[in-house]
Order: C-alpha cells, then sequence, then structure tokens
C-alpha cells in the first residue's frame, strides 16, 4: 500500500525577544506569506491530507492554520502534539507509526533540524535541510504506517517556499 507523508516547516519567523518564550513566537509578515502561498499552491494541486499533526508551538500552530485554510480544513481538525515541539527523529517517527491506517495521508508540521533530518532518514539521498515553511511530499511503500522505517520512502516532490513567489 502506499502511504503519503508531508513534512512541512514552519513559517518565518520574528526573532526571539527577550523575556519571550521560544515557544511563543510570532511569525513574520514574511511567514504569513509563506504560509498563504504554500496553502494556495497546495490546493491546485489537489493535495488534502486527512490526517494533520502539528506542534503547538504558535508559529508552527499559525503555519498550519493558513496553509490548510485554502485545503477547506479546519484548526479543529488539527491535532496538536506537544512532543513534536522538541522531539528527535524517534520520537516523530512514533508519532508516525501510530497513525491509523485508515488515513492515507499525513501531514506534520514542525520545526528544525528534526523535521529535515526526519526527511532526510526516511528518503535515501535526500540530503536537504528544509528553509522556512519548504514542505517534502514523501511516498511510502508500507504495509500500513507503524511499519515506516529508514530508507523507506521516495521524494514525490521537494516544494521549496522560496520558489513559490
Amino acid at each position: 500500500m502506499t502511504f503519503t507523508l508531508l513534512l512541512l516547516r514552519h513559517a518565518e519567523t520574528e526573532p526571539k525577544q527577550p523575556g519571550q518564550s521560544d515557544f511563543d513566537r510570532e511569525l513574520l509578515p514574511k511567514g504569513i506569506n509563506q504560509s498563504m502561498r504554500l496553502g494556495e499552491y497546495l490546493a491546485k494541486l489537489n493535495i488534502k491530507p486527512d490526517q494533520i499533526v502539528s506542534s503547538p508551538a504558535h508559529r508552527a500552530k499559525k503555519t498550519c492554520s493558513l496553509v490548510i485554510k485554502p485545503l477547506g480544513i479546519v484548526e479543529n481538525e488539527v491535532q496538536f502534539d506537544k512532543l513534536i515541539y522538541s522531539a528527535d527523529i524517534e520520537e516523530l517517527l512514533d508519532i508516525i507509526r501510530n497513525t491509523e491506517d485508515k488515513y492515507n495521508t499525513l501531514m506534520m508540521v514542525g520545526h528544525n533540524p528534526t523535521i529535515s533530518s526526519l526527511a532526510n532518514y526516511l528518503v535515501f539521498d535526500f540530503k536537504v535541510g528544509l528553509n522556512t515553511c519548504d514542505l517534502v511530499w514523501i511516498e511510502l511503500e508500507t504495509p500500513d504506517w507503524s511499519s515506516i522505517d529508514q530508507h523507506c520512502g521516495s521524494l514525490k516532490t521537494f516544494i521549496q517556499n522560496s520558489s513559490l513567489q
């Protein structure tokens, strides 16, 4: 069976301000535009994940909300998992492996360096660091979500937000 995994790094964020929690950093206007452009592009491709899991950090949550809006998905359909904020690759894999098999397309919204490392782990010979609001579309040939492992995916496309001007 083929499953689709969309790995998305959050959009461009303001620098951390004195006394501000990293978790609460806001998107810059550029980040808002990045997110809206990506959502519009995914809508043109008719991409609509049937399961979305995101870091609840403000920048990831806002990126997710803006990207899914043109897809006709509302934020209350998104699962927010605190673990994604500080997760390592194995913890992200656990989240993915616990996805119900009734979902064919999973989108995960997270943070660097882990979201890039996960893409590199799943796709052989993909050694790219994701910039803000970049998305990696991975096709997984596996009997179920719980069976995903290193290099089990193939790169369908790499959407670099900088090319969506």
